[in-house]
């Protein structure tokens, strides 16, 4: 046996013995109860991690920015360790809705499959074979005026913001209920305000070429890093930071899984710290008696992390409600992407995306208060046409994906292709946990203002 199949062999065997070890495990710890419940984790599990050591062994690396790992890294933590965190945290809270989260967890493997069927379709190979005609020779001139036109929006968007919310005293002091209130009825500035990380990763790419990261573009990479967090949403900051890393690997060196992981860990610390930041802002914790209580300790980190993704009970909870209590839509909080460009106060009962559809009925204390609970893009399919539309959606997400990385591999040399890439990638990840409308609208106004910005700036070789 030579070295090469000696190696996959090993690593073939300690996959099936830690698969093994990790059934034995789920099963028969914990709790007694629910043996459906892990075999289906372990499933999910098995299936998603497949097609990642099938990579691995026809093409000796799995590449970690491709669809594929991301979609199957953060679908794995939204559906499966979020269901083996309910199962050893919250048995209770499973033992009440057992059956709708079992369905959840069957609808979830059928949605990753299916994702898996489109991503390696043989239809999406037709991308393979698409050269782009865009050069990348950039005017340093053009670019210095988009870059100071961008800012400008970006900046005055946020001065408007903070003048709405009524004054910087007031907006910082209650960023979180502050931010509901813009994004509810002037959702355009909030955007606006987001347009600055374009230039960031245009100046970041034109520096990754040179080797050379200039005073000034540190300068302008804290005033943005400063905007992003002042916005109170960390899921933009976070995405830049992929995004710089979708550059950085595909232009410079790939980057390793060992420093990516530990990058993780230092973002998940902000994310707690920040959302900790944050909710101490909301004006429900001012009129608690007892105050901020800060998480603290490694189990406690872990457990408001977590927190954060519950796209699981999200889609138990649509499973539950609907069609009882919720008619199923039948594609209409998709078709609601076409009239999010209206302004609320030009058509204040214009039609709103799932999140508002299942807060106003599953959710309404957090109607109440003005906040959207997204149901996720696995549970938005359901609502809108059953198992037939986790099928479809899934099967299109996956052929999308595939399509637009075999473009990107067909065309990686390009900076313009990959910084379109860089900004649609993170995007896997807020699709799987938001509201389609929302999340697309976001996705579009990034991508419209990025191609007139790399159209404007980019120059025929002489």
């Amino acid at each position: 046996m030579n070295d090469s199949l000696k190696k996959y062999y090993l690593f073939l065997k300690w996959f099936l013995v830690i698969i093994v070890l990790e059934v034995i495990i789920i099963i028969f710890s914990f709790n007694k109860e629910f043996f459906l419940f892990k075999i289906l984790i372990n499933y999910l599990f098995l299936a998603g991690t497949i097609p990642l050591i099938v990579e691995k062994i026809y093409k000796g690396t799995i590449d970690l920015f491709s669809p594929l790992v991301v979609f199957t890294f953060f679908y794995l933590l939204f559906f499966g360790i979020r269901a083996l965190d309910s199962l050893i945290f919250n048995a209770d809270l499973i033992r009440e809705d057992e059956q709708f989260y079992t369905q959840a967890l069957i609808y979830a493997i059928i949605g990753l499959h299916f994702f898996q069927i489109g991503y390696f379709s043989k239809i999406s190979q037709v991308f393979r074979k698409i050269n782009t005609r865009i050069q990348d020779n950039w005017s340093i001139t053009k670019f210095k005026i988009v870059l100071v036109g961008y800012s400008l929006i970006s900046l005055l968007s946020f001065f408007i913001i903070i003048k709405l919310s009524g004054g910087i005293s007031l907006y910082f002091s209650n960023i979180r209920d502050a931010m509901v209130s813009i994004t509810s009825g002037a959702t355009i500035f909030f955007i606006s305000a987001l347009l600055i990380k374009v230039p960031l990763i245009i100046w970041f790419c034109y520096a990754l070429k040179r080797r050379r990261f200039s005073f000034s573009f540190l300068l302008f990479s804290v005033m943005v890093v400063f905007l992003l967090i002042s916005l109170g949403e960390r899921g933009h900051f976070i995405t830049l930071i992929i995004s710089l890393l979708v550059c950085y690997h595909y232009l410079r060196k790939r980057v390793r899984l060992f420093h990516l992981f530990s990058l993780a860990i230092g973002l998940i610390l902000f994310l707690v710290i920040f959302g900790q930041y944050r909710d101490f802002t909301e004006q429900s914790y001012k009129i608690k008696k007892s105050g901020l209580k800060l998480q603290v300790g490694v189990v406690a980190t872990y457990h408001y992390f977590i927190g954060h993704f519950d796209q699981l009970r999200h889609v138990k909870d649509v499973i539950k409600f609907v069609p009882d209590e919720l008619d199923f839509q039948y594609g209409k909080t998709f078709l609601n992407l076409l009239v999010k460009p209206i302004p609320s106060v030009i058509w204040e009962g214009k039609p709103q995306g799932a999140g508002s559809v299942i807060t106003k009925t599953i959710y309404p204390k957090a109607s109440s208060l003005g906040v959207t609970v997204a149901p996720s893009l696995l549970g938005e399919l359901y609502l809108n046409l059953h198992v037939a539309g986790i099928i479809l959606g899934m099967f299109l997400f996956g052929f999308i994906g595939k399509a637009l990385y075999l473009f990107l591999l067909n065309n990686q040399q390009n900076r313009n292709v990959v910084i379109i890439y860089a900004i649609c990638l993170p995007f896997v990840f807020s699709e799987l946990r938001g509201d389609f409308t929302v999340v697309t609208s976001f996705l579009i106004f990034n991508l419209i203002f990025l191609i007139i910005a790399l159209k404007y700036i980019t120059v025929k070789n002489v």
